[in-house]
């Protein structure tokens, strides 16, 4: 009887080498603890056995210490190697944590993902594609190996955070989004800075080894973002230089109006209130188009003096109560413009749901998605529109009732993550408007209690949206410091009116250019229908979409 001769297939023989190859480094790793275990260092461990991955190190070095102690200690020679694993395994050490460590790894994979990308554009190989990104030398193998024991355990710490043992966010990182966002840009159309370092490069770099939402995922860079400085993306001088870069300059408030704010620089109630009261020149024939601005000065310090008077602020209140007794002059410098209005209380931004819901189509094969809404602002600034007409907004502003450090967990997320993205989903919006990239910018504020800053979004390059951000400010709850408290806050309130005035006066004049067409008679109604319409700016934004807490399918 003819009996077929059983061969490996190319997976089995995969899988033994691998195997082979795990068993070698585990003897590896067991032979420098033995040799090195009185000072063991994490970053020594990685770089003796070239490892490029913290979750396997880890999932070595577990398995090392498990073997050394289990060995019998009554051999004197090996004591104190064995009373050393237990302990390790006992208070569950962990060597592998630290900056040092972290900062290693990075420049590691950041090497690899960037020599990757070169070989990349010289081949355009399918096969290449997951090769070449591969930031680890053991990821996560899949449903065929998870069957075996070595790898069960290692899929066990596969939704470990490379910064600590915290589980993953309710998040899940669109990787081949941000991936194939990255390789549609042209390489001369990308910001290379005097050193020679590319931004989006290094953004791509370090957002690939990002495993929580992080503004590089969509080409924002925040040169207050720590993270750049801790992992050495970019140092404090090239900062310096992005910062620099085309930069916007703040409008500069007219003498006249300026120093009608002044006039308000006291710091007691009478002396304010008889400043408020005193006779000006622009009430004797009041026009609200010459005079809004001297006319909400003046209103905009009465209510605060009553708030003064009142202790109010002195008191704890909600979020909604300071946007209302405090931060309302904010809403109130934009009563003058005819065609700019402010949408108040927890808004659905608009341009972040276009970005959303940009691949929605009808049901097919899957049924019809719905309708994502857009980032909820607590205030958002924008053309005056009807719903059956386009929507440009220039601005928002995120509000919390309390000031616990400028490193508070709502601060952080809103300051650095949210409405810089909102900011730039609106820029996204606008730009496409506009003939000149580089003049449109959008604004914001953060307000902690009686604490706030400014941030700004602009896009000097063709890809990259730069976040800026004002000193912080803080409106004293003592009188005695109204006038060196207060009045700088009146101030940027007008600025940030005048800079989204600015960007509404861009765009209209933009579209006036574009309308007076050069061609004569009635011809332009023909090739109006002819010409293609305008398409949007090179798609750089790449989201977190968030799940359910019931479901943990990180992958």
């Amino acid at each position: 009887m003819y009996t077929k001769k059983s061969t490996k297939t190319e997976q089995e023989c995969k899988k033994s080498q691998f195997f082979s190859q795990n068993q070698t480094m585990n003897q590896d790793a067991i032979t420098y603890i033995e040799n090195n275990f009185e000072s063991f260092n994490g970053v020594k461990f990685l770089k003796e056995l070239n490892l490029q991955s913290i979750k396997v190190a880890k999932d070595i070095f577990k398995k090392s210490i498990n073997a050394i102690a289990n060995k019998n200690s009554r051999q004197r020679k090996n004591a104190e190697l064995i009373k050393w694993a237990r302990n390790a395994r006992k208070c569950k050490h962990n060597y592998f944590n630290s900056i040092e460590t972290n900062l290693y790894m990075y420049k590691v994979t950041r090497k690899s993902i960037l020599a990757s990308q070169k070989l990349l554009r010289a081949q355009e190989e399918e096969e290449f594609y997951e090769e070449l990104f591969e930031t680890g030398v053991e990821e996560e193998r899949g449903d065929d190996e998870g069957e075996h024991n070595e790898e069960g355990e290692h899929n066990k710490e596969s939704e470990e955070d490379v910064l600590g043992e915290e589980k993953l966010e309710n998040y899940v990182f669109d990787k081949e989004k941000f991936r194939s966002n990255f390789l549609a840009m042209k390489r001369e159309s990308k910001w290379y800075l005097s050193t020679g370092k590319c931004i989006e490069d290094e953004l791509f770099a370090f957002g690939m080894q990002c495993h929580h939402d992080h503004p590089s995922h969509s080409f924002i860079i925040d040169i207050r973002d720590s993270n750049y400085k801790t992992y050495k993306v970019f140092s404090p001088a090239e900062l310096d230089e992005i910062k620099a870069f085309e930069e916007k300059k703040l409008p500069i408030m007219p003498t006249n109006l300026r120093d009608y704010i002044n006039s308000f620089n006291k710091n007691s109630i009478q002396e304010l209130r008889s400043q408020i009261f005193r006779s000006q020149e622009f009430d004797k024939e009041y026009s609200h188009k010459d005079s809004h601005n001297y006319d909400w000065v003046r209103f905009t310090i009465y209510s605060l003096l009553r708030e003064y008077e009142s202790g109010s602020l002195k008191e704890e209140h909600s979020e909604a109560w300071y946007m209302a007794h405090v931060w309302h002059f904010i809403d109130t410098v934009f009563n003058g413009e005819d065609e700019i209005t402010v949408l108040r209380g927890e808004t659905s931004s608009n341009s972040s749901s276009k970005r959303k819901n940009k691949d929605r189509s009808i049901a097919a094969v899957e049924p019809l998605e719905r309708k994502k809404i857009g980032k909820k602002c607590d205030m958002i600034f924008a053309k005056k529109s009807c719903s059956h007409d386009q929507v440009e907004e220039y601005g928002a502003s995120e509000a919390g009732k309390a000031y616990d450090g400028g490193q508070a967990t709502k601060r952080l997320e809103e300051g650095f993550v949210k409405l810089p993205k909102c900011l730039k989903d609106m820029l996204d919006n606008i730009l496409p408007k506009c003939d000149d990239n580089k003049k449109l910018q959008t604004i914001g504020f953060i307000h902690s209690g009686l604490q706030s800053y400014v941030i700004r979004a602009d896009r000097p390059t063709k890809y990259i949206t730069r976040i800026q951000k004002s000193r912080n400010y803080h409106l004293s709850s003592d009188i005695s410091q109204f006038g060196t408290t207060v009045l700088p806050a009146i101030y940027i309130a007008w600025v940030i009116k005048d800079i989204v005035r600015n960007t509404y006066n861009i765009i209209q004049e933009s579209n006036t250019h574009n309308n007076n067409s050069n061609i004569q008679g009635s011809e332009w109604l023909a090739q109006y229908w002819e010409e293609s319409e305008k398409e949007d700016g090179p798609e750089t934004s790449s989201s977190q979409e968030k799940i359910l807490k019931k479901n943990k399918n990180f992958y």
